[in-house]
C-alpha cells in the first residue's frame, strides 16, 4: 500500500488571515516484512510535523473548498507560487 507524506505550511491569504496548507514531500510504503515503513522524501520539512496518509488516488488531490482543481506543482499558495517558480532558474 502507498502513503502520501505531507507537511504543513502556514501562510497569510489576501485578506490577512493566517491559513495552513499541506505540501506533499514524498511517499511511504509498507516494509516488505510488514514491520514498519519505507519513507522516500523529495524534500525535507521545515518544521517537525509530517502527515502520512493512505494514497487514495486522484480524489486526494481535490481541494476541500468546493474546487476540483489540482494542487500547484510547488505546493505554495498562489501569490507565493508565482514568485517561487521564478526562483527555480538556478
Amino acid at each position: 500500500m502507498k502513503y502520501l507524506v505531507s507537511a504543513p505550511v502556514e501562510y497569510t491569504d489576501k485578506n490577512g488571515e493566517k491559513k495552513t496548507t499541506w505540501v506533499r514531500l514524498g511517499m511511504a510504503f509498507e516494509a516488505k516484512d510488514g514491520d514498519g515503513f519505507v519513507v522516500k522524501l523529495n524534500a525535507l520539512p521545515i518544521g517537525n510535523t509530517l502527515l502520512i496518509k493512505e494514497d487514495k488516488g486522484p480524489q486526494d488531490y481535490k481541494r476541500k473548498a468546493g474546487r476540483d482543481d489540482k494542487p500547484r506543482g510547488n505546493g505554495y499558495p498562489k501569490d507565493q507560487a508565482q514568485q517561487s517558480d521564478a526562483d527555480d532558474s538556478y
